[in-house]
């Protein structure tokens, strides 16, 4: 199946029907809409003076330009980022706490948070708390990069 291509001169005629003047004093702009155009804004000098802005009407994804440097971070919060990295390896939430340099209620706080999102599962041994990745949060880690592979909590 071959897509249809615009006739010459469509996307031209497609722009000037979307023109808008703009005006304050200055040598006028025109600013102009296209769904063919889907890079960053132009903006062209004519020999009156005046200028021409085009933009696309549609945005491309992504619309971020870099990559964060730790997704799971960025979606977590740092801290929650690394309490559920650091449960690769069963860990108490004493443990945890004194790796993060954060109090234990803190810690407390981010497992539960962790655990009603399926990451993590903690179980109790005697008067310890035992916290360990699921398959879920080795998924997630793994997909931005940060799981040590083949490790998995147990």
């Amino acid at each position: 199946m071959t897509q249809a291509r615009p006739r010459p001169g469509a996307h031209s005629r497609q722009l000037r029907r979307c023109r808008a003047r703009v005006s304050s004093g200055r040598p006028p702009r025109t600013v102009l809409a296209s769904t063919l155009w889907t890079g960053r804004p132009l903006i062209g000098e004519q020999a009156d003076g005046s200028a021409v802005i085009v933009y696309a009407t549609m945005t491309p994804l992504p619309l971020i330009d870099k990559a964060t440097k730790d997704p799971p971070a960025e979606l977590l919060g740092h801290t929650r980022a690394s309490v559920l990295k650091l449960v690769f390896k069963e860990r108490t939430t004493t443990e945890l706490a004194r790796e993060l340099g954060v109090s234990a209620a803190t810690v407390s706080g981010h497992t539960k948070a962790l655990r009603a999102a399926r990451l993590i599962v903690t179980m109790r041994a005697g008067k310890a708390v035992l916290h360990s990745v699921t398959p879920l949060g080795d998924r997630l880690l793994e997909s931005a990069g940060s799981s040590p592979s083949g490790c998995h909590g147990g």
